[in-house]
């Protein structure tokens, strides 16, 4: 899987599904008009010219039926996406009854999930989404929503938590990270707007005949107008509901089967997906879900979640006997060999052998960077990075896991930005409110911080970023302003803490903005913003290479990546490259279509490597900037790590 090239396929999809769309709804005016046209005629309402051209050709109807027909669908797809662009991916669980897991519960299995999907969060590099818990469901489901990472929610029904296994649940979540991953997400929410526009006229032609039950015929015994009209925008409204659910399938049929792969290749596990779907076909409620918006979501789904077999044609879906052969071609096609139900372990982490801080220490280690190796990390679990997600969980001291899980994730993030100097860490100390217990609880998260290597600073942050979205916009700002106050203290700017302070910005920003679905202008020329990538070229350069030469060799080997068309740059003075200039230039760098940030990506680790040794802060700031373009990347592991996985 290439982080780049399914989101450009994503793109692709997308305008496959608006023409597709486009087709459904002239496909319904063309309907309307006759059965317009045919209602005058049937009412005797002939035009003054007489001739078969202008009895079926009437451009005053066609343009009100075209114009009224175009509006409502426009209007109710606007709306729909509109209210899940402000809702995200919570909105889409809420509205299936889902509630959301709090991080520091003490159920056993609600523990072992969060568990889960921390542990694929932090191996692929993404922000730790939203726990939803569809309490009220039986059947074996999940869900991921969302208009990107930063307000993604994961959803599980109780059937599943409470029956699958925990190898068979990493398998439904590593599937539904698959959807994160490529770009799937944003395409599912806006298939439920544009078949919403659809389900909006075929609602105006029930209403109509609801309320015009009443009407009395014309006097001639036609029957009502109201009637009339009403049955027919009903049956063609139908019909296109029809097509778009037609258009959901089509769409959403092939991307089952990449996420199924997917999961088995972030695993290299086959039996844990292939025994999720095994399971849904032993048990009697299979993937059922009884939401009255199942049918809404159901191309969001792990597996179906509603419908008779004689619908099978119109199903989002593969088969399950399908998906399963692909994953395991022994299968025989027979469910009632495996067990119908059994218990969930209550572990909320796999048994280890070792401690999970002896594991860590074993996948630790410097790090080598190949530009074509980042660029194929990218959003790219593998089961070394899952196997080093789980050693560091972990290898989590129980009290800072606790902080980190509820009220005191605030203060963890805080105390992560304290000096090793114990002059510089008071004078931060002092810089905290005063009022409440703030300063001790940063205190005491940083005496458990000190128990991590060095590397966990970043995973911490990760894992603390669900509780921070649940503070107000208010407390927000003060945080940053917080940060802000901590970062100046001793008057000097660190890798890490711009780091921390980049990853706050572009996790927790978008949280708070009015309008997750965020747009911007696209450059699909990098020579467009060459100003931008010498910027950026030039602040790695600086940060890994004290002497001249050798940060501007370092800084040619990173333009060469970016091909030949962009003009010469050289490298750019001191004053060019501080952190506020990197900022900046990460902020214009967005503006930049995705596949074309697949050469910023090889640049910055071309830059990062040319020397053939990446320090923790180097490996730390490439990850900040690759993350800071909105392209997830997982932990840089040394060769003896991905061994050890």
């Amino acid at each position: 899987m290439d982080f780049f090239s399914e989101q450009d396929a994503a793109r692709r999809r997308t305008r496959r599904m608006v023409l597709l769309f486009a087709s459904a709804v002239l496909s319904t005016v063309a309907a309307l008009y006759l059965a317009a046209t045919g209602l005058l005629l049937y009412f005797d309402i002939r035009p003054q010219q007489p001739g078969l051209g202008p009895l079926l050709w009437r451009p005053e109807v066609f343009a009100w039926v075209s114009s009224v027909t175009v509006g409502i669908i426009s209007l109710g797809s606007l709306w729909k996406i509109f209210s899940l662009g402000r809702g995200g991916g919570a909105g889409v669980a809420t509205s299936l009854g889902g509630r959301r897991v709090d991080s520091a519960t003490e159920d056993l299995a609600e523990k072992r999930l969060l568990n889960v999907v921390e542990e694929m969060a932090i191996a692929s590099g993404t922000p730790v989404p939203e726990v939803y818990l569809l309490d009220a469901e039986r059947g074996i489901n999940a869900f991921a929503a969302g208009f990107s990472v930063d307000d993604a929610a994961i959803g599980i029904t109780r059937g599943a938590l409470e029956t699958l296994s925990r190898d068979e649940l990493q398998g439904v979540v590593a599937h539904e990270f698959s959807h994160i991953l490529n770009g799937d997400m944003r395409l599912n929410l806006r298939l439920m707007g544009v078949v919403h526009g659809i389900l909006v006229l075929s609602l105006i032609g029930y209403w109509i005949l609801r309320l015009g039950g009443n009407s009395r015929g014309n006097g001639r015994g036609k029957g009502s107008p109201v009637l009339l009209v009403g049955l027919a925008v009903w049956v063609i409204g139908g019909i296109g509901l029809l097509f778009g659910r037609m258009i959901k399938s089509a769409v959403s049929r092939q991307r089952e089967y990449l996420a199924d792969a997917s999961a088995v290749q972030f695993t290299r596990n086959p039996d844990g997906v292939a025994g999720a779907l095994k399971r849904i076909g032993a048990v009697a409620q299979g993937s059922r879900l009884e939401s009255a918006h199942a049918e809404e979501v159901s191309h969001l789904l792990f597996s179906r979640g509603r419908g008779a077999p004689w619908t099978s044609w119109l199903a989002t879906h593969p088969p399950l006997a399908d998906r399963i052969r692909r994953i395991d071609p022994q299968f025989d096609g027979r469910f009632d060999r495996v067990a119908a139900s059994r218990p969930a372990e209550s572990d909320p982490a796999p048994r280890e052998t070792t401690s999970g801080l002896e594991r860590l220490e074993g996948l630790l280690g410097p790090a080598v960077v190949a530009p074509a190796a980042v660029v194929a990390s990218v959003a790219h679990p593998t089961p070394a990075t899952v196997a080093y997600a789980s050693a560091f969980l972990s290898s989590l001291p129980p009290p800072l896991h606790g902080l980190v899980h509820g009220s005191g994730a605030r203060a963890v993030v805080l105390a992560l930005l304290l000096d090793e100097r114990e002059g510089v860490r008071a004078r931060q100390l002092g810089r905290l409110p005063t009022g409440g217990s703030l300063r001790r609880e940063v205190g005491d998260a940083w005496h458990q911080l000190r128990e991590l290597p060095a590397t966990g600073r970043l995973p911490v942050l990760d894992l603390a970023l669900p509780s921070l979205r649940q503070q107000s916009r208010e407390q927000y700002d003060e945080l940053m302003a917080t940060v802000d106050q901590l970062i100046l203290a001793d008057d000097e700017v660190s890798l890490f803490e711009f780091c921390l302070r980049r990853a706050l910005r572009t996790h927790l920003e978008a949280h708070y903005s009015a309008q997750k679905d965020r747009r911007r202008v696209e450059r699909y020329a990098l020579p467009a913003v060459d100003g931008e990538c010498a910027r950026l070229l030039s602040a790695l350069a600086r940060a890994g290479h004290q002497d001249e030469a050798e940060a501007a060799e370092a800084f040619a080997a990173g333009w060469r990546q970016l091909g030949e068309r962009m003009p010469l740059q050289a490298l750019r003075p001191q004053p060019e490259c501080d952190f506020g200039h990197l900022d900046t230039a990460l902020d214009e760098l967005l503006t930049v279509a995705l596949p074309k940030r697949r050469l910023l990506v090889a640049a910055c680790a071309a830059v990062v490597g040319f020397d053939g040794q990446v320090t923790l802060e180097e490996g730390e700031l490439l990850r900040a900037v690759v993350d800071g373009l909105e392209c997830p990347m997982p932990p840089l592991l040394p060769t003896g790590g991905q061994e050890a996985a």
